[in-house]
């Protein structure tokens, strides 16, 4: 399929958006759009919030050097405009997981072109630069009001600039393009707004702005642009790995293997997940094909990270790992409550 060629697509940290938002955004006062033409959304991922994606970064409310969500929590980053929805690892990314179109609207802008690689140097940075966003397409909705979804897989688009599309309608797939380090959407929401004031960052969650500085702990009731009330998220805890040595960041999302050695030096359990906290706890669980508990460890969170990773192990055996099927079971506790649970397995052969 044939794409029109669309000015550049760029815009998710501040220091981007200057010139293209102020040649894109124009409408009503934002504050009055609201009142008159509010936009409702659909989950813009055909995915299950919390089972089959998870979301690795709300958007920053704090101004300047101060980071925090809509419900005073961590869980985003600096300068970030949106809400980042990532998938368990590459595998479900080339399978395909199908982005949606959050409202009924015309397709503004797109690109398409950009291959699906992680941003792991410098050069990576600079072969990108004007660009971040990757893959992309912005839609319009009735009132002035877009919606934006940045990092799609190459040539995954089904939409070509003025097609109309309803809510819910696939639009292209999650990918790793632009400046991404792992799989996932960056669904962006701006409100319209008159050429004389700046184009207003919407958080989704409960219509506040991006850095207004304002959060609630407990959120207010029919605030949120979402059709279906979607929980907040303490932290994202992923499917755990199972592998032969431990993973890096640049490997943490390479896919599971179905099977593995049996002659393996060692089965290490990954932990992988967003923003656990210091003194937060892991508990690893590693199980053999008889039901036996082989690891069962906990683990302490050092400091607090975005993206977090935690390993326990087991040397091989003098006779091997037994044949069969190995599970793992990963779940992060803090002040005593689940944040979340996730299990993975393999099949360990004697000829893989």
């Amino acid at each position: 399929m044939k794409y029109r060629k669309a000015r550049p697509l760029r815009c998710f940290k501040s220091a981007l958006c200057a010139a293209f938002t102020a040649l894109v955004f124009i409408g009503p006062e934002g504050a009055a759009a609201r009142e008159t033409s509010p936009l409702e959304l659909q989950w813009p991922v055909n995915c299950a919030l919390g089972e089959t994606c998870w979301i690795a970064r709300y958007m920053d409310r704090g101004s300047g050097k101060k980071q925090f969500d809509h419900q005073c929590g961590l869980r985003t980053q600096n300068q970030h405009k949106g809400t980042d929805i990532a998938v368990a690892d590459m595998d479900v990314m080339n399978r395909g997981m199908t982005v949606l179109a959050a409202s009924p609207g015309t397709v503004f802008r797109l690109r398409n072109g950009m291959p699906d690689r992680p941003l792991l140097s410098e050069e990576d940075r600079a072969r990108i630069k004007g660009r971040e966003c990757g893959n992309a397409i912005i839609l319009m909705h009735e009132g002035g009001w877009q919606t934006q979804y940045c990092h799609l897989k190459q040539d995954s688009l089904l939409v070509k600039q003025g097609d109309f599309v309803r809510a819910g309608d696939p639009i292209a797939q999650i990918g790793l393009s632009g400046e991404t380090e792992f799989p996932h959407l960056h669904f962006m929401v701006r409100a319209p707004q008159s050429q004389a004031t700046k184009t207003r960052d919407i958080d989704p969650f409960d219509s506040g702005i991006f850095e207004d500085n304002s959060c609630q702990m407990i959120a207010t009731t029919g605030t949120a642009l979402w059709k279906n009330t979607l929980k907040y998220q303490e932290a994202a805890v992923l499917p755990p790995v199972i592998d032969t040595a431990r993973r890096t960041h640049k490997t943490m999302w390479d896919p599971q293997a179905t099977t593995l050695p049996a002659d393996s030096p060692a089965l290490i359990v990954q932990a992988r997940g967003f923003h656990a906290l210091e003194g937060d706890e892991w508990r690893i669980r590693l199980m053999d094909p008889n039901g036996r508990i082989r690891v069962n460890k906990s683990i302490k969170q050092a400091t607090g990270r975005q993206r977090v990773q935690a390993f326990a192990g087991l040397r091989q055996p003098s006779d091997g790992f037994t044949e069969g099927r190995w599970s793992a079971s990963v779940e992060l506790m803090r002040a005593g409550h689940s944040l979340g649970a996730e299990t993975s397995s393999v099949v360990i052969a004697s000829h893989p």
